[in-house]
């Protein structure tokens, strides 16, 4: 009697290229469910100062909305910068002060901002999923 010859060929191939596919899936789920939770623990445990050159100051209403449809909006404050990027400026920014928050950074002067280290750092891929830094506490320098 003969022993069964293991699989080979065609249809070994596919069965890997099934599991790497499969690994494939579940390493960009976890990446994707965990990240922003990952990424916001990171934030708010390591604060960095930056200091950037402000080009303009835009307030601008933003808001997110759940899975559930419930959503929740924001007053913020739209920071154009030459050396940092965006940044969004949100704590204590209401519709009563976002445009004399937004007036007082003005343009060409330097500020020195405070940003979670983890966003800060992967600031360029936050950009291509349309997220911007979010900064607190500008201070002018001089």
């Amino acid at each position: 009697m003969e022993e069964p010859k293991a699989e080979s060929g065609p249809a070994r191939r596919v069965g890997w290229r099934f599991y790497r596919a499969l690994g494939l899936v579940v390493v960009v789920a976890s990446v994707a469910l965990v990240g922003p939770f990952a990424l916001s623990w990171i934030d708010a445990a390591i604060r960095v100062q930056i200091i950037c050159s402000v080009e303009a100051a835009e307030p601008l209403k933003g808001g997110s909305v759940t899975r559930a449809g419930s959503g929740t909006s924001f007053n913020e404050i739209e920071i154009t910068t030459s050396d940092c990027g965006k940044l969004l400026l949100r704590r204590g920014v209401t519709a009563e002060n976002a445009s004399e928050l937004a007036g007082q950074l003005m343009s060409g002067g330097n500020y020195r901002f405070e940003a979670g280290q983890g966003s800060y750092a992967i600031r360029s891929v936050l950009r291509l999923i349309g997220r911007d830094v979010t900064v607190e506490r500008p201070v002018q320098v001089h």
